[in-house]
């Protein structure tokens, strides 16, 4: 029997965002309303049958397993971070499981969708980091058989799998670990919220996401941001609110958050942003704390 409910976004991730009844309140962009009810991370962010893909004409969900194998791998160091309090103390495999982490989600959302077609269409094999060999032979594949490749059932998944490791050994040593630097808003109620499209890069992303600055929520009270090699200042309340309306700005249909009286507050103050000129002056008074 296969799975059929495949979270884009992981239950672990939601569960970071969660009030004290543990569930969220859901605004949905499309239909322009809350949900009427507080929903719990099982009811949030999935599609039915998602990662499942037809291996000889029989349905299998391996994409949703190998999925599994990273969120549980992930969470680990997940939960070890956002349950920290103060200061916080990590080890060099812990940025690279939450810096493979923010590639995984950019790349598994449904906003990415038509984007990794078209960069598995338009990109050479050496931009896309691999290569085909004839075990027998030794000889590199020929240009048919790299589009034939492209085009089999669940190759489409397999590759957004492996994305972000790849990008993260593309990285050089210093640039993997030096310009990445958690945040911790500090003690207080946190309100902060998630969307369905959740990283907030400074510019258009490149193929290779992690040489972006970018600031990804991690939790209600918790961030992580590439600096790109610049010194992250302290992320003042004002900030948090503007990365709180770029988050929602960019979701492509759900929005959730602890308290809903402040994500209808984000809606409003979005509901100011109807321009790319005025998105752009936004994103760039949010950067400003990267110096």
């Amino acid at each position: 029997m296969i799975t059929k409910r495949h979270h884009y976004i992981p239950e672990f991730y939601i569960k970071g965002f969660l009030n004290s009844n543990n569930k969220v309140f859901v605004f949905d962009k499309l239909e322009q309303n809350f949900k009427p009810n507080e929903f719990s991370p099982k009811q949030i962010f999935f599609e039915w049958h998602r990662n499942t893909v037809k291996i000889n004409g029989v349905n299998d969900d391996f994409i949703e397993k190998l999925y599994g194998f990273w969120d549980n791998l992930i969470s680990k160091t997940y939960e070890k971070i956002i349950n920290q309090k103060g200061k916080l103390i990590s080890e060099p495999m812990d940025y690279f499981h939450l810096i493979v982490f923010v590639s995984l989600i950019h790349w598994r959302i449904p906003f990415q969708d038509e984007d990794i077609i078209e960069l598995l269409n338009n990109s050479s094999k050496e931009e896309l980091s691999f290569k085909i060999y004839n075990k027998k032979t030794n000889e590199e594949a020929n240009p048919e058989f790299y589009d034939n490749v492209k085009k089999r059932e669940g190759f489409k998944e397999i590759y957004r799998l492996s994305k972000p490791v790849i990008d993260y050994l593309t990285l050089d040593i210093k640039n993997r670990l030096n310009n990445w630097k958690i945040y911790f808003a500090g003690s207080g109620v946190q309100l902060h919220i998630l969307g369905d499209n959740p990283a907030v890069f400074k510019n258009e992303p490149k193929i290779n996401i992690l040489e972006t600055e970018l600031i990804f929520p991690l939790s209600k009270g918790k961030f992580i941001c590439h600096t790109n090699g610049k010194s992250l200042e302290q992320i003042r309340p004002e900030t948090r609110v503007s990365i709180d309306i770029m988050i929602f700005l960019q979701a492509e249909r759900y929005v959730i958050g602890p308290d809903k009286d402040y994500l209808n507050t984000i809606k409003m103050l979005a509901g100011n942003y109807n321009n790319k000129t005025r998105i752009d002056s936004l994103r760039n008074d949010i950067f400003k704390v990267f110096q």
